[in-house]
């Protein structure tokens, strides 16, 4: 059935809903990849309930009459366009060259989408709490302070931790079950400041933290795993090939501390 059958749309009007529902996906594909997609919120319906005749958009678009039997052909416009998958809220949907049928925000250009995004991932850094830069090029972010007691040189450290790409892109753990593993609740157990025990960023990024504390700790690629011989050492094969491609890049380690025990002496 044709949207001009439909509550007496025009053949032209048709076409742009036409268009967009075929342009749509690519538009929303494009803005993805060159990260202009800068809204408050943004929902992707299911292939399945994008698929939906015609017929049902048209019959709900019948209803969309105002007094006097007046065809309200924005309203119906706007069902066909939410049928496609596409549903504004917030700004709306920052599809460059997209018509502005369910009131979205239009983006001028590639570089003013960038500036939003830009904007916006800074808003969502500063949310989350102040980096602190320790040195050799070593950051991170105090998510928990710990209550209990701190270590030092040569004592038994019991940690949980995710590594991750400086993009925020997961690649491996222990502790937390993740990628089908059975590690819940396991934990990875070294002496603190011996060699090959952890990359040399994370250590320096552990100094002063206490027991029951977490930080998230920014590792220059110079003091990676490297500095470890490898270690801690990921359990599946996809974590050992993402680090063996990553490896010489800016990687995020996520660290719990879960216990400590002095050194004996």
């Amino acid at each position: 059935m044709k949207l001009s059958s439909c509550a007496g749309i025009s053949n032209r009007e048709s076409r742009r809903v036409s268009s967009a529902l075929l342009l749509a996906p690519l538009l929303v594909l494009h803005n993805l990849l060159a990260l202009a997609m800068t809204v408050d919120s943004f929902v992707v319906l299911p292939i399945s309930q994008r698929t939906g005749s015609l017929a049902r958009v048209c019959g709900q678009g019948r209803s969309a009459t105002r007094e006097g039997g007046e065809v309200d052909r924005k309203a119906l416009l706007r069902e066909a366009v939410k049928k496609a998958g596409l549903v504004a809220g917030g700004w709306g949907v920052a599809a460059a060259g997209l018509p502005q049928l369910v009131g979205a925000k239009k983006i001028i250009n590639l570089e003013e989408a960038r500036e939003l995004g830009e904007k916006k991932m800074i808003e969502i850094e500063k949310a989350k709490g102040p980096l602190i830069k320790v040195r050799d090029n070593v950051k991170y972010r105090e998510e928990l302070v710990g209550k209990g007691p701190t270590f030092e040189k040569g004592d038994l450290v019991k940690i949980r931790y995710q590594v991750y790409k400086g993009n925020g892109d997961y690649m491996f753990s222990t502790g937390y079950g993740r990628e089908f593993q059975d590690d819940v609740g396991d934990t990875y157990d070294f002496t603190f400041g011996r060699p090959n025990s952890i990359p040399k960023g994370a250590e320096i990024g552990m100094e002063g933290m206490r027991v029951g504390g977490k930080r998230k700790i920014s590792v220059p690629p110079e003091l990676g795993w490297k500095t470890s011989g490898g270690f801690p050492e990921p359990q599946t094969f996809g974590g050992k090939r993402k680090l063996l491609n990553h490896q010489n890049e800016f990687l995020q380690f996520e660290v719990e501390v879960i216990r400590s025990r002095p050194r004996k002496t």
